[in-house]
């Protein structure tokens, strides 16, 4: 009885190991073949969710990828991969085997888009650069950003997503929608508004609206980052003598795509955030500043300064009276 278990031992052994070398080299044999015909280059594929492998595989084999559906999918179960496949839209710029081709699908590697959001850029310039990136649309993407009701959905309290966008490069998928896009952006600006922010936001008895909202003014009306703590600084000392702040970009928030110079009819137009016109920080924020300009707005440097006007170079001049600014702006007059 021994001797016969012990020979049937050594021909399962057998057995296995014969049927595990057949395996391999109908893998082999699969995977070579499959490339008879080989992808053109930038080949764009895009998986839907929930797709069967079979689907997937004709899908691949309609569009060049693959040689053999019943290759590629047989492959796909001998390999375990059959139900590890992902969805997304892949792109195939050089000849693949299917092997390699399933270590595509599994891995999640889906083609990725990048959208860059400069500091200072509003919503209807954000708008603009999404639309630009073909994955959503113009209106899709203010009807979101100009709401109440999406700014509540992401604990904003805000009349708008103005000023919650951070600026930051992003990568977009094809399944990357307003409201992922805006949940990836929010994430960003969290990560640089601290609880520390939070906190020094309540020592100056300002809100968390309130610090942004000036944060988009010291990033509209600064060049050079090293102006920022002084430019704070002026509206600071502007709001606790409760004079208006008088800020160009102001004036002309809001004016469908407008570019180049303020002129004095700007000063004069009517609208809620126009601080010629009203005392006190706009209802919301002009644009979405940077982390320097959020800091800026916290950490003002100490200054008695009222006044400041752009010299050139991307400097300011800074002055605490009327009769110095005019000065600076206009230059010496002879008495």
């Amino acid at each position: 009885m021994k001797r016969n278990s012990k020979k049937f031992q050594t021909d399962l052994k057998l057995t296995l190991a014969l049927a595990a070398l057949v395996l391999l080299m109908g893998y082999a044999y699969l995977n070579r073949q499959s490339d008879a015909e080989l992808p053109a280059a930038g080949v764009k594929v895009t998986i839907e969710p929930g797709s069967s492998l079979f689907t997937i595989a004709r899908q691949l084999e309609a569009a060049g990828v693959i040689a053999d559906a019943r290759c590629f999918s047989l492959v796909a179960i001998m390999t375990g991969k059959m139900r590890k496949l992902q969805a997304g839209t892949y792109e195939f710029k050089e000849p693949l085997r299917p092997g390699a081709v399933l270590e595509i699908l599994t891995s999640g590697k889906v083609m990725y888009y990048k959208l860059t959001i400069p500091e200072g850029a509003n919503i209807y310039d954000i708008a603009d650069m999404v639309a630009a990136s073909g994955r959503i649309s113009r209106r899709e993407f203010l009807a979101a950003a100009l709401s109440p009701a999406t700014a509540r959905r992401f604990g904003i309290d805000a009349p708008s997503m103005e000023g919650f966008l951070y600026p930051e490069t992003y990568y977009l998928t094809d399944d990357t929608d307003t409201l992922k896009l805006m949940e990836r952006m929010v994430a960003q600006f969290r990560d640089f508004y601290p609880p520390a922010y939070q906190e020094r936001a309540r020592v100056l008895g300002l809100s968390t609206l309130e610090v942004i909202t000036l944060a988009s003014m010291i990033e509209k009306e600064a060049v050079d980052p090293a102006d920022k703590p002084l430019i704070s600084s002026v509206f600071h000392n502007r709001l606790k003598q409760n004079m208006r702040l008088q800020s160009d970009p102001t004036a002309v928030y809001g004016i469908p795509d407008f570019k180049g110079r303020i002129y004095p009819r700007h000063l004069r137009r009517q609208s809620a955030y126009n601080t010629y016109r009203h005392r006190g920080l706009p209802p919301g924020p002009i644009c979405n500043p940077d982390r320097d300009s959020i800091k800026a707005a916290l950490y003002p440097t100490a200054s008695p300064y009222l006044y400041f006007v752009a010299t050139g170079g991307g400097r300011h001049t800074f002055t605490t009276s009327l009769e110095d600014h005019n000065r600076a702006v206009h230059g010496p007059t002879d008495d």
